[in-house]
């Protein structure tokens, strides 16, 4: 169906906030659990004066109302136009639309959703095949080695894979562990595949005795409209490279980073680091296993890297561990980019 331009000018002025609340959405001083991802502490954001503007800090999706109903509805632009309509009572010209939002956020299933408690557990036996079974591709290796420079003993012994295509080694899994654990077990799309974004590169996450707790995925490609970071099936959020706690001695420097590839780069500087997966994911049971450190922590430049930080400080001071903060130089958005920039080639 046509929409006329000057209702989807309408729409993209519409205040996204208030779009939230209309869905169900509970919002607390302008933020939000994000609807498109689990996670610990809302980083769904919108901004108090461009009010047609709403922006997930952690997967990065973000635009006017029409996107977020796209979004939130997993739909194309005329639907989403069509139910924005529906809700704001303008009148299409094939007549008036109605519209139910399918699924509303409630304070009880938000915490279901943050403690991950879904019907599609991680199943870690089939996780461990994949990585046994994937390698580290060669545009994963450019992106690690040539963009980055990173060190590549230390890819390589944390175990970091790699996938281009998904299609073969997802029909070998269903060959091997059968259609019914496959489907069962969060790893695998409706369409059989498994629900990476390829091109990318695995993180796998373990504790600190080895066992594999969740992958993550960080996407390579050129799509703009793919988040970079993803987590998949329900698997609790962790801690990145927590094995390094069996070796490495207490009262010595350790840096928590924001996210797994500043981790990356600080190891690669020669220096002891883990991570958490974002700013906004803060794996709190975790943070007990971090008593005796010397904790210090270089935030990216930005707000998010900011709120991020003082929300770990305080996450941290509940269980009695200090946090030091460097900074990094006002140039670089990261630690990461600073690192990049400052390597003798």
């Amino acid at each position: 169906m046509f929409i006329p331009q000057n209702i989807v000018d309408d729409l993209r002025q519409r205040d996204c906030e208030e779009l939230a609340d209309r869905l169900g959405i509970e919002i607390s001083r302008h933020k939000a659990y994000c609807f498109l991802h689990s996670e610990s502490v809302p980083s769904l954001s919108f901004h108090p004066s461009k009010k047609n503007v709403w922006h997930c800090f952690s997967c990065g999706k973000g635009g006017d109302a029409i996107s977020f109903m796209m979004e939130y509805e997993r739909c194309g632009f005329t639907e989403a136009c069509e139910k924005l309509c529906a809700i704001y009572g303008m009148v299409l010209p094939s007549g008036k639309p109605t519209y139910v939002p399918k699924r509303r956020l409630t304070s009880q299933s938000v915490s279901r959703r943050n403690n991950l408690d879904f019907d599609k557990p991680f199943d870690a036996e089939i996780a461990e095949w994949l990585l046994d079974n994937l390698i580290l591709t060669h545009n994963a290796q450019y992106f690690l080695f040539e963009k980055r420079k990173l060190n590549e003993e230390i890819i390589y012994k944390i175990g970091i894979k790699a996938l281009d295509d998904s299609r073969t080694i997802s029909r070998t899994a269903w060959r091997k562990f059968g259609e019914e654990r496959c489907r069962a077990s969060g790893l695998f799309g409706e369409k059989g595949y498994l629900s990476f974004w390829v091109p990318c590169i695995i993180f796998p996450y373990r504790d600190r005795n080895g066992k594999l707790l969740g992958l993550q995925s960080r996407y390579i490609g050129d799509d703009k409209k793919v988040p970079r970071f993803q987590f998949l099936s329900c698997q609790k959020t962790h801690l990145f490279n927590m094995p390094l706690l069996n070796e490495f001695m207490v009262d010595k420097d350790l840096y928590l980073t924001e996210g797994v590839t500043d981790c990356l780069a600080v190891l690669s500087s020669g220096k002891a680091a883990i991570a958490i997966p974002s700013a906004t994911i803060i794996p709190e049971d975790d943070l007990s296993l971090l008593e005796g450190y010397k904790l210090k922590m270089m935030p990216d430049n930005d707000e998010a890297g900011w709120d991020g930080f003082m929300k770990l400080r305080l996450a941290l001071a509940k269980k009695g561990i200090s946090i030091f903060k460097e900074d990094i130089p006002a140039e670089y958005k990261d630690y990461g980019e600073w690192y990049f920039s400052n390597r003798d080639f």
